[in-house]
């Protein structure tokens, strides 16, 4: 353990605890038992606790521990004059080691020291400068390394046949299987493995779920049914989804994009890289497995449904985002947002939000004119917020 420091008798202390899902090692009762060793032999006493349980140390967005701990401190809340954590992995393993000294640089800022129980920087300088900052790139790079094990071995197993997704779609069924492939039982929707070993396959549903399936696609290719009306007529029926919630656009796309639908398995269609979101991936860089189960549609069927959709979602400009918007004010003679929302082939309401600042605006380009509770017609004015009147006495 690292030697005492010079520290105020009783000085007021705070500790940090954070621990990933995959680390037993670092759990919260070993980080805190840590911590009050290192505390009772420097006279600190630890009035506050903050945590994050279960939380990957990528980002402090998903961190409500952290940002509560850093907005006390910045904020003048804290009262406490140092921050106990376990080791520089638990502060963040942060993909650029910058941001981690950045808050406790905020933190030193605001008057509030942070030091670590299982690691030694010695008083500070260069050295310990340094060997700071090595210690943040690696814990950056264990997860960085982590993810691309976790990444090769979810690959490996899609190429044998193994589901390797959360809840499959609308339809499909999650089977455990044992190590020879022979089935065990089928997962309900929701339903956890009984073992965390044990793999998965993926099976077809309910038969009443894959007819509905079988109409979606009848309908939308054969009579040329929209995915919004696809959505009313559904919800209009009352026709149960699996988790008690109403049908949406998306869930309509996904089922008509889903090439498990027509019996293939692709894995890999988006790749989730440390720190942001899905991208997706060329074709060339995806498993595709044929006849992994028994196929709900024709392959042909479920290849059109899903090129349609793929021409619909083309990047538009501009003037084609107003002109789709003047076709349907055509159509209709008037617009709101739930006619926007029902349109086949026009952005939502809310992508002419943020193209133009709100609806208005894009109602002003195409020269669509509002009637008023007067009687009188305006073109579409932006929007002007003006400040409410004050109540009780000033």
């Amino acid at each position: 353990m690292p030697d005492a420091k010079a520290i105020p008798p009783a000085a007021r202390a705070a500790q940090y605890l954070r621990m990933s899902t995959d680390q037993q090692r670092y759990s919260l009762d070993n980080q805190a038992s840590a911590i009050a060793a290192y505390a009772a032999a420097r006279g600190l006493e630890i009035g506050a606790t903050y945590m994050d349980a279960g939380v990957s140390g990528l980002r402090a967005a998903n961190r409500l521990g952290l940002r509560r701990l850093l907005a006390d401190v910045v904020g003048g809340a804290a009262d406490f004059e140092v921050v106990l954590v376990y080791d520089v992995s638990r502060w963040g393993r942060f993909q650029n080691p910058d941001e981690s000294a950045h808050y406790e640089f905020v933190c030193r800022q605001a008057g509030v020291r942070i030091e670590y129980c299982a690691e030694d920087f010695g008083a500070g300088g260069v050295a310990g400068a340094l060997l700071k900052q090595v210690k943040r790139v690696m814990a950056a790079e264990y997860s960085a390394q982590l993810s691309r094990t976790v990444r090769h071995a979810k690959r490996r197993n899609a190429e044998q046949g193994l589901w390797q997704g959360g809840e499959p779609g609308y339809g499909l069924r999650r089977c455990v299987v044992d190590a020879a492939g022979k089935p065990l039982c089928v997962l309900q929707r929701g339903e956890p493995k009984p073992l965390q070993s044990q793999r998965l396959v993926l099976v077809p549903g309910p038969e009443e779920e894959l007819a509905v399936v079988r109409r979606i696609y009848r309908l939308f290719l054969e009579e040329g049914v929209s995915r919004t009306a696809l959505v009313r007529l559904l919800n209009d029926e009352d026709v149960p989804y699996g988790d008690g919630r109403p049908w949406t656009y998306q869930k309509v796309k996904n089922i008509l994009t889903n090439p498990a639908y027509a019996g293939d398995k692709v894995f890999g269609r988006h790749a989730y890289h440390l720190g942001g979101g899905p991208v997706a991936q060329p074709p060339e860089a995806r498993v595709r497995i044929a006849d992994p189960l028994p196929a709900a549609v024709p392959r042909q069927a479920q290849a059109k449904a899903a090129k349609i959709i793929a021409n619909r979602m083309v990047m538009l400009d501009d003037d084609a985002m107003l002109g789709r918007l003047a076709d349907l004010l055509k159509t209709e003679g008037r617009l709101t947002s739930k006619i926007i929302k029902r349109a086949e082939g026009v952005p939502c309401p809310a992508t002419y939000h943020n193209r133009f600042g709100n609806l208005r605006e894009a109602y002003r380009r195409i020269g669509y004119v509002l009637a008023t509770s007067r009687g009188k017609s305006v073109v579409a004015p932006r929007r002007i917020v003006r400040p409410r009147p004050r109540r009780g006495p000033p």
